[in-house]
């Protein structure tokens, strides 16, 4: 083979074809949007002048079908429907246009049975601004991410920007799963999208509390971090732990930082979930400003002290932890009384019966002489601190 010895044209023949790759999509994508902006403009008004009736839907579906074939898709009664709810929707609408050329048929569907013009409209401008494939709008819409960004637009954007440069954002390990042949059985992915529902259910929970608490209290700084529920999340504290820079995405270098909470944080009542939740905000704040909150003699340092009573908490110093019992002050306490409304719990840890069989087995616990970051330890080998790169010491608790 002959080496290549003149590449000036290369880059201008690949332009040309995903110009002309998109182009055909977009055009493809339009022409199914005028088809059934169509469709619904006659069916409506031949319902309207009396000619048809909800039979006949039905039965123009089997007459298409019986002509076309069976697999012709887009024409059973519950497409035709809905083409007559999105001409009935849309045909007086300024985002008629953008809705025809710039949506795809899938993202509206999912757009249409929301209950306001104005909710409507503004997830048409971020499928439009972000190119949200219908999965991830899915997954907005499910979390009430209008009404999240409207009580902090910051950080709706922030989320908006994160989820658009991912290429999968909803549970690659599980679809990978499914993919494998892990879940081989209907019922076992049925089962798995449901716990995956009420994770997702809990997280929003939880976001909703770091967003109010951002907005009130940060000015919505605060980058939003990772929510993680799992058992001896407290680290040695009750409730939760901050781990800084825990996560690091794939494909990138973006590192993102965890706030843990045990499963018994989930049962209490919203004003201490909100206080354990507050408490490592002060220490994400302290770590984005390059504030150390934390050293070898007490855990919570007076740098925490007058950061956390700056911000919503009053501290009490004990000997193990310094200044790391806390509470939220009155008019922090009056702020989520009267305006944090995030729902009821979704998941609740399954705590065993008394007189159980199973006995809890001896474990060991790592911890950092440094700054005191302790971690279950299931090996003879000794740890080093991520962070301060010094030796953990290990005993049986």
């Amino acid at each position: 083979m002959s080496e290549i010895v003149n590449t000036e044209h290369f880059d201008e023949l690949v332009a040309l074809y995903v110009g002309t790759v998109k182009g055909v999509s977009e055009y493809v994508n339009f022409r199914r949007n005028e088809l059934y902006f169509e469709y619904g403009k006659r069916i409506s008004g031949y319902l309207e002048a009396g000619d048809w009736g909800d039979s006949t839907v039905v039965g123009f579906s089997r007459y298409a079908k019986s002509i076309l074939g069976e697999g012709v898709r887009g024409l059973s009664p519950a497409s035709l429907w809905r083409a007559v709810q999105f001409y009935r929707t849309y045909w007086t609408s300024e985002f008629l246009a953008e809705v025809l050329q710039e949506i795809t048929w899938t993202n509206n569907t999912l757009i249409l049975p929301l209950k306001s013009k104005e909710e409507r409209e503004f997830y048409i401008l971020k499928v439009k601004e972000y190119n949200l494939s219908s999965t991830k709008l899915n997954d907005l819409i499910e979390n009430d991410f209008y009404n999240l960004s409207i009580l902090s637009p910051e950080q709706g954007k922030l989320i908006l920007t994160q989820l658009s440069n991912k290429k999968n954002a909803l549970l690659p390990a599980l679809h990978h799963a499914s993919e494998s042949g892990l879940f081989s059985l209907e019922e076992d992915w049925d089962r798995a999208q449901s716990v995956k529902t009420l994770i997702d259910s809990e997280n929003t929970r939880l976001c909703r509390i770091f967003i109010f608490f951002n907005s009130l209290l940060f000015n919505d700084e605060l980058e939003i971090p990772v929510f993680r529920i799992f058992k001896d999340a407290t680290r040695g504290h009750r409730g939760g732990s901050f781990a800084p820079n825990y996560w690091k995405e794939a494909g990138s270098e973006r590192v993102t930082s965890e706030i843990a909470l045990d499963p018994d944080s989930l049962d209490l009542p919203i004003h201490e979930l909100a206080e354990i939740m507050l408490h490592q905000m002060i220490h994400h704040r302290n770590r984005q400003k390059g504030l150390v909150d934390i050293d070898r003699e007490k855990y919570h340092n007076e740098t925490f002290r007058k950061q956390a009573e700056a911000h919503g908490l009053m501290c009490e110093y004990t000997d193990k932890f310094g200044w790391g019992t806390t509470k939220l002050d009155g008019k922090t306490m009056e702020s989520v009384t009267n305006a944090l409304d995030c729902g009821l719990p979704c998941l609740k840890r399954n705590r065993k019966k008394a007189g159980s069989s199973s006995t809890a087995s001896k474990k060991s616990l790592s911890t950092c002489p440094i700054c005191n970051f302790s971690i279950p330890n299931k090996t003879e080998h000794p740890l080093i601190c991520s962070v301060c790169k010094a030796d953990m010491e290990t005993q049986k608790v």
